[in-house]
C-alpha cells in the first residue's frame, strides 16, 4: 500500500482540508466577536434621518417607494433630493425595519455583524484562491476582520 504525503495517507489529506476549511470559519467569528459588543448599541448621527425618519424605510406599505426615493427618503426627482440614489442599501434597511417587530436597532446591528462575518469568510474565500500559502490567506481574513476602518459600517446600521 503506497501511503501519501508522509505516511499520513487520505485521512491525513482530508484533516487538512478540514483544517485549512476551518481558518475561514475563525476568522469569520473572530470578526463576529469583535463587533457583538455593538448589539445593544441606539441609533447614532445620521442614523436617525436616514432610519428612523426615513419614510422609505418606516413605511409599511411596501418596498417599491424605495426605488423612487433617494438615501434619505425624499422623492428622487425632487429639487429637494439629496442626489444619493442607493436603492440597495435603503431596501436592506426597509428589509431590516420589516422583520425588526420591536423597531430599535439591535436587529440592525445584529444583521450588520452577521454581514461583516460573512464578508470576512468571503474574503479569506478569495484569499485561499489567490495566496500560496493558507497562513497567508487566514492573516488578510484577520487584518479585514479586525481592521479599525471596518468599525463604522459594522458597528452603525
Amino acid at each position: 500500500m503506497q501511503l501519501e504525503e508522509g505516511g499520513l495517507g487520505r485521512a491525513g489529506v482530508a484533516v487538512r482540508s478540514a483544517a485549512a476549511g476551518s481558518d475561514g470559519l475563525v476568522a469569520m467569528c473572530v470578526g463576529m466577536l469583535a463587533f457583538v459588543n455593538t448589539l445593544p448599541n441606539g441609533f447614532v448621527f445620521d442614523d436617525h434621518p436616514a432610519i428612523e425618519r426615513n419614510p422609505s424605510v418606516q413605511r409599511a406599505s411596501g418596498w417599491s417607494s424605495v426605488l423612487h426615493t433617494d438615501f434619505w427618503g425624499t422623492p428622487a426627482g425632487s429639487a429637494r433630493s439629496h442626489g444619493s440614489y442607493r436603492p440597495l442599501t435603503v431596501l436592506t434597511l426597509w428589509l431590516n425595519r420589516w422583520l425588526d417587530a420591536g423597531g430599535g436597532a439591535r436587529g440592525f446591528h445584529a444583521v450588520n455583524v452577521l454581514l461583516h462575518g460573512l464578508a470576512t469568510w468571503l474574503l479569506w474565500c478569495h484569499a485561499r484562491a489567490t495566496l500560496r500559502r493558507r497562513s497567508s490567506a487566514f492573516a488578510a481574513a484577520l487584518l479585514f476582520a479586525l481592521h479599525p476602518l471596518n468599525s463604522e459600517a459594522v458597528a452603525l446600521p
